[in-house]
This record gives structure tokens, C-alpha cells and sequence, in this order.
């Protein structure tokens, strides 16, 4: 969001993990209760932004419009794309999708997906087979972007400025060995022993 010049624009709802407080495990607001829909935790929030559907899991993140209380989007991804076509008026914003290299950013961020969504694939893995997929296809996409880095002498995936692929890619990469790598248990290879660009 500073990033993109909205630090008054948006707002943001800070969560805890807190599976006793909260109504069907999970999150809770950080605060006490979200400014929007006056709940304690991210659940109940749900349960008024979607009254008419079955949602699944509660997850965050979670994009309300705050004016009429419509949930926008749950799907990270989607909420990053959204941000980066707003316009504002700040003159100080980064363009994190720039026209001449939508088509490389849009090729990248598949492989992206294949790191970010991979190691969630490893720790619901409900079998060996699924597990070793899911762990095969995670470092064969984190040595990819491993290579696409030491290839280039550009600090960022697609030269010498921040993308939309870079901000997708950075959740994972920064929880990669102090979390997922033994929460989901795929650390055989972790970013800072193996992959010395991505952890720069």
C-alpha cells in the first residue's frame, strides 16, 4: 500500500492467530473488533461478508469496501492486481505493473504461484504421493526463480525495479525456513542455505 501512494486510502485490519478466542479457530482482530463489522474475530467477519455463501475457510487476507460492507476479493493475488490498477493521485507511487512488461509478469507469476501455493500443497498433503509431488514441483519452482535471479545482475526478478511479481513472490521466500520449511515440512532445501539470490 506505501508503495503505491494509499497510506489514508485503504485501511488494514491487523490479525493474531488465536485459536481459543476465536469463534471456530484461527484468527482474531488484533484491536478487539474490526472497524467495519464491529466482530472480534475473522470468522464472524466472514459470516457478515458473505451472508448468502459458503465460503470454506475464514482466511485472510480479506478486501472490503467499506462504504456498502462488499467483500471484494479473498485471493491475495487478486487483492495485489487490484491495488496496483488504482490510480492515486501521490506522486511518489511505484508502478509495480508497468505496460512493457505485463507479459513477463503475468508468465512469472504462474511459476510464483507454483512456490506460494506449493508449500500449502505440502502440508495438507493427505498422501506420500501427493506430498512428494507437491514437495518436487515447490523447489523445482524456487530453483527457477533462483536461476532467473543469478542470471541477472538486477536485484529484482524483472530488473532494477519492484514488480508485482516481486511483492507476490516475498510472502513466501521471507516465512520460507522459520516457518514453512517445518510446518509443512518441506525443508530440504531452505532459502538461505540454497537459494542465496532469492534470500538477498
Amino acid at each position: 500500500l506505501a508503495l503505491r501512494g494509499f497510506p489514508s486510502n485503504i485501511g488494514v485490519t491487523e490479525l493474531e492467530d488465536d485459536p481459543e478466542r476465536a469463534s471456530r479457530g484461527g484468527w482474531i482482530v488484533k484491536s478487539g473488533i474490526d472497524p467495519i463489522f464491529g466482530m472480534p474475530d475473522l470468522k464472524q467477519i466472514y459470516d457478515k461478508a458473505f451472508p448468502q455463501a459458503n465460503y470454506g475457510r475464514a482466511t485472510a487476507p480479506l478486501l472490503i469496501e467499506v462504504n456498502s460492507k462488499t467483500a471484494i476479493s479473498s485471493e491475495s493475488g487478486d487483492i495485489l492486481r487490484a491495488i496496483c490498477q488504482m490510480q492515486t493521485s501521490e506522486r511518489n507511487q511505484v508502478n509495480l505493473r508497468p505496460t512493457h512488461l505485463i507479459s513477463e509478469i503475468d508468465k512469472l507469476n504462474l511459476l510464483i504461484y507454483e512456490a506460494n501455493d506449493g508449500v500449502y500443497r505440502c502440508g495438507f498433503a493427505s498422501t506420500q504421493t501427493a506430498y512428494d509431488r507437491a514437495e518436487r514441483n515447490l523447489h523445482s519452482a524456487l530453483q527457477q526463480l533462483e536461476s532467473t535471479l543469478a542470471a541477472s545482475s538486477h536485484r529484482f526478478l524483472l530488473g532494477d525495479k519492484v514488480t508485482e511479481s516481486d511483492l507476490r513472490l516475498f510472502p513466501t521466500i521471507s516465512r520460507f525456513d522459520a516457518c514453512y520449511a517445518t510446518l509443512f515440512r518441506c525443508g530440504r532445501k531452505l532459502i538461505n542455505s540454497h537459494y542465496p539470490n532469492l534470500s538477498k
